[in-house]
């Protein structure tokens, strides 16, 4: 009886790490989901050639219905949770206030906004005057947004907080809220408009509810202001996602691109990446963070200027970066290169299918590019922009320029 007993505890213990791992599994799956992801991360993001073949697909439809599916991305910053949580609240904050547990983050006037964003880091310098301007957008946003959209919540980025983020020339009204520069002509309507303004937002996503929007697992569903009544009011200029893109512009698939990727997926090498990629027997190595590693390594690439087009020549350099700049322990070095020498095929057919992803990708933005490129009337397409967001069937993937955002200075 006692033997019994100690074995059916071992085996509870056992059932219990498989549970853990597959919950934490999952767990990583719904924050994936939660962002927008660049197509050539979805495979380690879900663990698996599944998330190859979702991020292939997407880059397809992308292509084939473009003008349904792709707007222009702002390059906005912070981003700004907003709306009525019923007819007479309104609240003002950002993700991490509106999923807070040990602080109000709904706060429902300017003063409170403004509190709330400077309690969270007192000592940062400039930080009491970054919240007296956040906190200066609560009357701006309330005015904006009609009482209807009562229960939503929305999305969006501020593009200036302050009359002061304006630098107005002989011919333009500029503005920089990250790395893109826009320069509107200041004699144009909207330009004249933003000269007058206080602060200017792009929105772009909607919740049915504060709770769903305080989910860390939560999508916003892409939105536009006209589609919900948002207007620019005095003192705030709102802006949409939006492109110039029609059905009569074409966009053609780099069909060769697309078969390579297809074929490796399809491959015997590529069947095994799930195993390599496998929560449970990376996490029983004590490698549970594998994919993020992975990813690690494409962003130290582009901050380095670089994006992974070449596979083959990749495979090698993430061994050596690994062992010189991963900023890994020794022990879990070691772990994660003895895994990877049982997975010989499937970790080279990986960096070739992210190489591949990734061409494509470009192939298609350089096209969009051009198109939207050609549209000077537009405040996005004419300053320039820092890429598109499609929403397909298949999930919502941003084909950036990577390099050039995450570029070290």
């Amino acid at each position: 009886m006692l033997l019994a007993a100690v074995g059916q505890i071992q085996q509870d213990e056992y059932n219990m790490k498989i549970f853990e791992v597959t919950q934490n599994h999952k767990r990583k799956l719904n924050e994936a989901k939660a962002r927008i992801d660049h197509p050539e991360d979805i495979m380690f993001d879900e663990n698996g050639v599944e998330g190859a073949q979702r991020a292939l697909s997407a880059l397809m439809h992308t292509a084939e219905s473009h003008a349904e599916t792709t707007t222009i991305k702002w390059d906005g910053s912070p981003a700004v949770v907003f709306g009525w949580v019923d007819k007479n609240t309104f609240i003002v904050t950002d993700k991490a206030g509106i999923g807070a547990k040990k602080y109000d983050g709904r706060p429902t006037n300017a003063s409170d906004v403004a509190a709330m964003i400077y309690n969270r880091k007192p000592d940062s310098p400039g930080r009491a005057e970054y919240a007296a301007h956040f906190g200066g957008l609560y009357d701006l946003l309330k005015r904006a947004t009609p009482v209807k959209t009562v229960g939503k919540i929305f999305q969006g980025d501020m593009l200036w907080m302050k009359a002061q983020d304006l630098e107005i020339d002989k011919e333009n009204v500029n503005f920089q809220p990250n790395k893109v520069p826009y320069h509107i002509d200041k004699n144009s309507d909207i330009g004249k408009k933003i000269a007058r303004s206080q602060a200017g937002i792009a929105i772009h996503g909607v919740y049915e509810s504060a709770d769903e929007a305080a989910s860390a697992t939560a999508e916003p569903t892409p939105t536009s202001p006209d589609a919900v009544g948002i207007k620019s009011v005095t003192g705030l200029v709102v802006f949409g996602p939006s492109t110039n893109l029609t059905s009569e512009t074409v966009v053609k698939a780099p069909a060769a691109e697309i078969k390579k990727v297809q074929a490796l997926i399809n491959s015997p090498a590529a069947s095994q990446i799930d195993d390599m990629l496998d929560p449970f027997a990376i996490g029983a190595l004590k490698i549970a963070n594998l994919p993020d590693v992975f990813k690690s390594f494409i962003n130290y690439n582009a901050r380095r200027g670089q994006e992974i087009t070449n596979g083959k020549a990749v495979a090698g350099a993430f061994m050596k970066w690994l062992a010189t700049d991963s900023g890994l322990t020794a022990n879990k070095q070691a772990n994660i290169a003895q895994h990877l020498k049982q997975f010989n095929a499937p970790f080279q057919t990986a960096w070739d299918i992210v190489a591949g992803l990734t061409i494509i990708k470009h192939k298609i933005k350089d096209q969009l590019d051009k198109a939207v490129g050609a549209d000077t009337s537009s405040v996005q397409t004419g300053a320039g922009h820092e890429g598109f967001v499609a929403a397909t069937p298949h999930g919502k993937i941003k084909l950036v320029n990577r390099p050039v955002f995450m570029k070290d200075k």
